[in-house]
This record gives structure tokens, C-alpha cells and sequence, in this order.
């Protein structure tokens, strides 16, 4: 049997949205991320998404997802997997059925974002400020609803002034990466409906939950911490990549130098755990994959530094794929939005069969 073909680089529709370089550059709508970084989050939503938001608004309908979220007819659905969570609540809230139009995009960026901290204030039994006036508003509501971790392996502590920076630097640079696997799987999903919200994000929800997508970063974390264990983890490192071994958080199928995302995230990264031993083996970990795949053109990604960055804030590692997921519906709606209003019919991939026509 001939071996299946891979989809790979074809055109779904145009959109600069955002920009991505072999040469190491990504772009919002045409702006450096490095710009924007700083940038509080829902900015970042108005400039993806081409809306532009009424905050009272914006937040009266998140207090009504937050609401819907923990309510307590739902208490029986919580599962080990938490956006199994986030997906039942959607199928069994009518009030998620929405069309692409600014209104219906703004109304349910925030109606799930709020479904999605009222969940995790169920789980954890915190809850939020609603009315708090903080400049990165979504990052503090999201700091206030988990419980600090206990056993934390960064030295340096940090401020809920620093906290909230970096939980929105982190929101910033998850936002948005192009025809991703999830955005691809969400828009598929939207051309099939007339009025395609919640349904394509139910989509994308459930292809983040791969490992080799939003579950990328805990496999990171777990090498890492796998090879602060060993006596020589450097001669480890040498044995996985001659035995061909997928190490997490290297490599790209766009960027043929440092992912923009990494460095930006290596700052902070070096600030709080200067001086660790897990500051040390990443440094290794980046040094001996350069040296022994530099012809091949791997360099760090995302995912190399984002988990250590979510425990910082007290994100624990079974809810990263989650965190990703709240950042990460601005990009899937920024793409259905633009799609659809573009015209976008339903997405049938072409199909071409082995077998000959001589042989049916």
C-alpha cells in the first residue's frame, strides 16, 4: 500500500492576522510581537479579532460565563481532564450560539473566557474581582484563581504587580500562531455552520488537548525534570538525538532560527531561576541540541520555556494546555471571524485514492 501523503502547505484562505518568518519574526497584523508583548491582553483581542470593545460590556458578559461556569448543576462533570470541562459547559449552554458578527465575537470572547475562570473557581475554590481595575485586567483575574503551588523550584519570589506582567506576556504570546493544527480543525468546524459558535471552538479545543500541540510544553517540563535527576544528562541528550528521540520544545516547521516567543520568554526565565539546576540543564539542553543538530536547523520553540514560566505564577502543570486554551480563542476567532465574513465556504479537503480506476 502506498504510504498516506501529508497535508502540509496548503493555502486555506489568506489573512494577515498574523505572520510567521523562517528567519525567526512574528507578527500581529503586521506588528513585531516583541512590540507588543507588554501590550495588556485584551489590546491584543481588539488588534486579532478587528473589534473594538466595550469593557463594561466586555465584562458584564464574562461575569455571566464566570457565573455559568460555576454553577452548580455542573459540579458532577468535573473531570481529570479540565477542558473536557470547558466543552461540556459549552454544549449545554445555549447561551454560546452566536454568529462572526464584532457584537457576537466580542460577546462570546468574554462569555467563555468567563465560563472558563468559573470552572477553575469551582476547582479551586477561589474566586475573582470582577470589578478590579487593573491594567492587565484578564491576567489578574486568571492570578487570582489558583492557590499558590507548594513546592515551587524557581528562588526568586514575585510580586502580583510582576505576576500579572507575566501572566499577560504569557496570553500575549499564546494568542496567535497562524494555521495551526487547532485553528485549522476550529475553522473547519465554523464552515460547516451557519452560525458557528461554540461548535468550532469545541474543535479546537479538542485538538489543543494533543501532546504534540497544546500538551507540548508538559512534555518539555518532564524531560527537563528527567534530566535534572541524572548524574550525566548531557551524554542522555547525545543519545536522544542519535537515536532519533523527539526532544519537546525544539524545532519548527516555519522557524529556522530562535522562535521570537522563546526569547522573549528567556528574560524572565532567567530571572527567577537564576542560579537553579534547572537553569542549568535548559542552558545544556540548548547548547548541546545547537551544537549536535545545528546543520538541520533546530532551534528552542515555545514550548521549551512556557510551563516554567506558568508554575512561576502558580499554574500547575495539569492545567497548561487549559491556560494555552484562554489565550488562544482570540487566534481562533480572529480566523473564523474573517473567514466566514469573507465569504468562506465549507472546507472539503481533496481526497485522491491508491487505487486505479482499472482495478474498482
Amino acid at each position: 500500500m502506498n504510504k498516506p501523503n501529508v497535508i502540509r502547505n496548503c493555502i486555506v484562505y489568506q489573512t494577515n492576522i498574523s505572520t510567521q518568518t523562517s528567519d525567526g519574526k512574528l507578527l500581529y497584523r503586521s506588528i513585531p510581537i516583541e512590540e507588543l508583548i507588554d501590550t495588556p491582553y485584551l489590546q491584543i483581542v481588539e488588534l486579532l479579532t478587528n473589534i473594538k470593545i466595550n469593557r463594561e460590556r466586555y465584562r458584564t458578559f464574562l461575569f455571566n460565563g464566570y457565573r455559568i461556569g460555576k454553577n452548580k448543576r455542573f459540579r458532577n462533570v468535573i473531570s481529570k481532564t479540565p477542558i473536557l470541562d470547558i466543552i461540556y459547559t459549552l454544549t449545554t449552554s445555549k447561551e454560546s450560539e452566536r454568529g462572526v458578527s464584532n457584537d457576537d465575537v466580542e460577546y462570546i470572547h468574554a462569555l467563555i473566557t468567563g465560563m472558563m475562570m468559573g470552572i477553575l473557581s469551582r476547582r479551586y475554590g477561589t474566586n475573582i474581582n470582577i470589578e478590579n481595575d487593573d491594567t492587565y485586567y484578564i491576567a489578574s483575574l486568571i492570578n487570582d484563581l489558583f492557590p499558590p503551588i507548594r513546592k515551587h523550584t524557581f528562588t526568586k519570589p514575585i510580586s502580583k504587580v510582576h505576576a500579572n506582567l507575566l501572566t499577560n506576556m504569557l496570553l500575549v504570546i499564546h494568542a496567535e500562531h497562524g494555521m495551526n493544527a487547532s485553528t485549522f480543525s476550529a475553522l473547519t468546524s465554523a464552515s460547516a455552520y451557519t452560525n458557528p459558535l461554540p461548535y468550532a471552538l469545541i474543535s479546537g479545543f479538542t485538538t489543543l488537548m494533543g501532546d504534540l500541540h497544546g500538551g507540548a510544553n508538559k512534555k518539555s517540563m518532564e524531560q527537563i525534570l528527567y534530566l535534572s535527576r541524572q548524574e550525566n544528562p548531557k551524554q542522555i541528550i547525545k543519545q536522544w538525538i542519535k537515536e532519533k528521540k523527539k526532544i519537546y520544545g525544539f524545532g519548527h516547521r516555519i522557524y529556522k532560527n530562535y522562535d521570537p516567543r522563546y526569547k522573549a520568554m528567556e528574560v524572565y526565565f532567567n530571572r527567577y531561576y537564576y542560579k537553579t539546576k534547572i537553569q542549568n540543564i535548559v542552558k545544556m539542553l540548548v547548547e548541546t541540541v545547537l551544537e549536535e543538530l545545528s546543520e538541520k536547523q533546530v532551534y528552542p520553540n515555545v514550548d521549551l520555556l512556557s510551563g516554567w514560566l506558568m508554575n512561576i505564577v502558580n499554574i500547575p502543570h495539569s492545567m497548561f494546555t487549559y491556560f494555552f486554551a484562554m489565550a488562544r480563542i482570540t487566534g481562533w476567532l480572529a480566523h473564523i471571524k474573517e473567514y466566514k465574513m469573507q465569504g468562506g465556504k465549507i472546507i472539503r479537503p481533496l481526497h485522491q485514492s491508491p487505487i486505479r480506476k482499472e482495478e474498482i
